[in-house]
């Protein structure tokens, strides 16, 4: 494709006009290209319309070959990672498997079905980061479209793709865009037109990012400077009630320390051959090593010192830019079963950081007996700063980087620099470790910082694709990703990282929506029914608003953040910020946190929302350090602090000595471990963007949103063990089936979140109303007064916007509409609660859009309800045979799963 003729506007902008192609497509007169740099911005603004006439694919396959239909190429030669949606994926400059390796079937993640030279091809609006680039550390040189300014604006991006090629006739080690995106993100498909393909993109350009950063830290830091007002707000306290039974912890046993590696065999090899050496390593929560040496027991120590002397002599040493590396090869020998083909053994794998912390933690425990394992523990370290992705972290996607990977590397970059900062031989290394953590943590954090798809009744923000695999892409899940927030936490409160805060308090708030589709009869039944798959945008595997029947929870971020036994708050501190986690509703914060040194610390207990009654019980976890023997203080009021007394006032949590439980605390409080010291100036403990009383996003042009706060009189229950409560309705503004609303946050509004019964003073103007109702009596009506006289308008009949989940929970809220004309100044609400009001005035296309949208979803739902209105017509017969029916054959994962079940428990 080329252009006729080039046009300068403005002196900051370049348009190319008159596009022609040959052979095919033919483009229409208005289609062009567009270069804007505005004054003091580094980075271009791209903006393009390709108006497709038609499209021969007889003759593009001739002049190309078997390849999508792409434009605007930008290659990178010698580029060792293709940046996709927040993945580090290698090219074959660095490593051939992933894209070109001989896998089949299940086995082949990361190539298209058409070409070897090509990766998957999906649609932008899957990505959770809506950027696509490459990056070549060896010159510390990124280049990438970042297409968030479209997806948090006008959401032009959603349907066309990008996608690497490795070789294309003369072309060679590109990234492009595709349209249409691939089917099922890797079989190939062309253009059906007449079709417009128009968006625009920023041109990211870092000619500084070597390999001790990574891409994602570098968007995110781009996104948040660019584009805060449009970003979704998040809590600044966690409720974690929603978490089941299994996950509501109680205490602690002692840390088990297993074997650090094993040999297959037939019984036990599935992803690899019989024969195959794995290595393995310790967690990241409590050291086992810690624990057998405090012990002393003597037998598990010898038999750690015998698998580290073996595994040392697998370590292989490399140099990589004059620094001396050490790692692991998974596995060690051996190799993956036949549909994973040749290739599947890396050095960039994930254990191998769990593995340095058993060596790093015995070195801890014993340095004399130990110490001979500096060098190794030194070249990991060295080794994370130029590993640039990981793949295999779990044998059977051995293509695909896991996100997983947070929580064991930035647990070993921390824990080594907690060791060493004070070692002068080491200090250098003890801050690189510092630094690496927080990089590390982007690294493996694939979250979607906003709604991904403003048309659907789905929210993606603050949830997290597991891995690179197509398999799992445009797809949420729960699973793995859980270290994520476990991982989330040990930085925030590390290095007061508002924007890792910020996704942590964001992740919290919306986990419920991972529960599987099936019926439990209450949150705490659920176990561990979470989903491996939310689908959240056309095309992907487990389909669009589906969730897959399989799935859990790991990754124990629960163990240092849910409050244990009595305690109904949790406080999770660092040497940089602390947080509160709640049980039974957000009731309580922290203020004044300071930090002293040597795991001394303070903070003050402040009330959220309308608090709890008092006095109660909590903890205070500081990871990675060692609180038993500490003093504990107590400052109530202007008396002056007095000590507490272990075994009365306060405990040592056992098996757990980073956590202590402090008893009869009440708001205002100021709680010290170590020592207090008001004299000492405060960390600010900020997150990037906390929800406030009102609407916090720019909202789009010809909507209003109206201010329903001050005539709410409706407080609402918000209690995860009640099936009948509210909890999981989640405030701030939401946008469903293109609609913006703003739900009323309880916390910042006297618990009153919505209207019954009540006329609220309002001037409404538009063209059209939208409104968010539920629990619609019989003749619920919505009133407008003004000067046009009287409209009323049914509640009834609604479309489904928001829904209590898990399936248990009974709430739902619809979302009515109706074109109005003139002006009012009042609004009531009788028979039914009122949530949210918005009013429309703008163009005409965006109206049909959502309209269209809505008609989609009536339709859905009429066809449902048809299908409940027979099974209701049954319902004698399930009277008179309750419990003698049986459902075959026996659904494969579980029985609360099946779609017929499912059906029944709506009905």
């Amino acid at each position: 494709i080329w252009a006729e003729r080039v046009r300068e506007i403005d002196g900051v902008r370049l348009r190319l006009e008159g596009l022609k192609a040959d052979p095919t497509p033919t483009l229409e007169e208005g289609s062009f290209v567009e270069v804007e740099l505005k004054p003091g911005d580094p980075y271009p603004e791209v903006r393009f319309k390709l108006q497709m006439e038609s499209f021969d694919e007889e003759a593009w396959r001739e002049a190309i070959g078997e390849a999508p239909f792409h434009f605007l190429v930008c290659p990178l030669p010698g580029a060792e990672i293709f940046h996709q949606r927040g993945w580090n994926i290698p090219t074959p400059v660095i490593d051939p498997y992933p894209l070109q390796g001989d896998q089949r079937g299940y086995g082949k993640q990361i190539a298209s079905d058409w070409s070897r030279n090509w990766t998957y091809c999906p649609p932008i609006g899957a990505y959770p980061l809506a950027t696509v680039g490459l990056w070549k550390p060896s010159s510390k040189l990124y280049v990438a479209y970042d297409f968030h300014g479209a997806r948090l604006t006008d959401h032009t991006e959603k349907y066309i793709a990008s996608a690497y090629c490795w070789r294309l006739g003369e072309a060679e080690q590109f990234f492009t865009l595709v349209y249409p995106y691939a089917e099922g993100y890797v079989k190939l498909r062309y253009p059906e037109p007449p079709v417009v393909i128009s968006s625009h993109f920023t041109l990211l350009v870092n000619p500084d990012l070597g390999p001790d950063s990574d891409p994602n830290l570098f968007v995110q830091e781009f996104i948040w400077d660019r584009y805060r007002d449009l970003l979704p707000s998040a809590p600044e306290v966690s409720d974690l009630s929603w978490l089941p039974g299994p996950y509501r912890v109680k205490g602690y046993g002692p840390p088990r320390m297993g074997r650090l590696y094993h040999r297959l065999t037939e019984r036990n090899a599935r992803w690899f051959k019989p024969g195959t050496l794995i290595f393995g390593g310790i967690g990241w929560d409590l050291s086992p090593v810690d624990h057998i040496f405090e012990v002393g027991d003597e037998r598990a120590i010898e038999r750690l010192a015998g698998d580290l002397e073996f595994l040392a002599g697998w370590a292989e040493r490399m140099v990589v830019d004059g620094e001396e590396c050490i790692y692991w090869r998974k596995p060690l020998e051996g190799e993956g079963i036949d549909i994973f083909g040749k290739g599947v053994e890396t050095l960039h794998n994930i254990q191998g950081w769990q593995l340095a912390l058993a060596y790093l933690d015995a070195y801890r425990n014993d340095p004399d007996r130990f110490g001979r394992y500096l060098p190794l523990i030194d070249g990991v370290l060295r080794w994370t700063k130029h590993i640039l992705y990981t793949r295999n972290g779990y044998a059977d996607v051995p293509t695909a980087q896991f996100c997983w990977g947070a929580a064991p590397s930035v647990a070993f970059c921390l824990r080594y620099y907690y060791t060493f900062r004070d070692d002068p031989e080491r200090r250098r290394l003890a801050q690189e470790a510092y630094r690496l953590a927080r990089t590390m943590m982007y690294r493996y954090m694939p979250i979607w910082a906003c709604d991904n798809d403003e048309m659907d009744n789905l929210d993606s923000s603050f949830l997290m694709e597991p891995n690179s695999g197509v398999n799992w892409l445009g797809s949420a899940c729960s699973n793995e990703v859980w270290c994520v927030v476990y991982a989330m936490i040990l930085i925030y409160v590390s290095t007061g990282d508002p924007v890792i805060g910020h996704y942590l308090r964001g992740a919290c708030e919306r986990w419920h929506e991972l529960f599987r589709d099936e019926y439990h009869p209450t949150v705490e039944k659920y176990d561990g029914a979470f989903t491996e798959m939310l689908g959240l945008f056309e095309g992907c595997k487990v389909g669009k608003g589906k969730r897959a029947d399989f799935g859990g929870l790991w990754g124990m971020a629960e163990r240092i953040a849910y409050p244990v036994g009595d305690a109904v708050v949790r406080v999770v501190c660092g040497e940089k910020a602390a947080l509160a986690f709640c049980k039974g509703g957000r009731h309580t914060n922290i203020d004044e946190y300071r930090y002293y040194g040597d795991g001394s610390f303070s903070f003050k207990l402040i009330r959220h929302g309308k608090g709890r009654p008092q006095p109660f019980d909590l903890n205070v976890t500081f990871p990675m350090f060692d609180l038993r023997g500490k003093k504990v203080f107590l400052m109530r009021g202007s008396s002056p602090p007095r000590e507490l007394k272990l075994g009365v006032n306060y405990e040592e949590m056992p098996n757990r000595p980073d956590t202590l439980v402090i008893h009869g605390v009440r708001y205002g409080d100021t709680i010290g471990v170590g020592m207090i010291d008001l004299s000492v100036e405060p960390l600010p403990c900020r997150i990037a963007k906390p929800r406030g009383a009102g609407p916090d996003v720019r909202i789009p042009e010809g909507f209003k949103i109206y201010d329903l706060r001050p005539f709410a009189n409706v407080e609402l229950s918000y209690d995860w063990d009640d099936p009948n409560s509210w909890a999981g309705l989640e405030p701030g503004v939401k946008t469903i089936f293109g609609v913006p609303f703003h739900l009323i946050d309880p916390d910042h509004n006297g618990g009153r979140v919505c209207l019954k019964d009540r006329a609220a003073k309002l001037r409404i103007k538009g063209r059209h109303l939208f409104a968010l109702v539920s629990e619609v009596e019989e003749g619920g009506k919505l009133i407008l007064r003004g000067d046009p006289g009287e409209v009323r308008i049914d509640l009834s009949g609604g479309v489904p916007a928001l829904r209590g989940w898990p399936p248990c929970m009974k709430w739902r809220i619809d979302l009515i509409d109706v074109p109005i004309k003139g002006e009012f100044d009042a609004v009531e609400v009788r028979g039914g609660l009122l949530f949210a009001l918005t009013t429309f005035d703008g163009e005409e296309k965006r109206l049909d859009r959502i309209l269209a949208a809505l008609e989609g979803e009536k339709e859905k739902v009429a066809a449902e309800r048809k299908a409940i209105e027979k099974l209701l017509e049954l319902k004698p017969l399930f009277e008179r045979f309750s419990g003698r029916i049986a459902v075959m054959p026996f659904p494969k994962w579980n029985p609360f799963s099946n779609p017929l079940i499912k059906l029944i428990h709506r009905a």
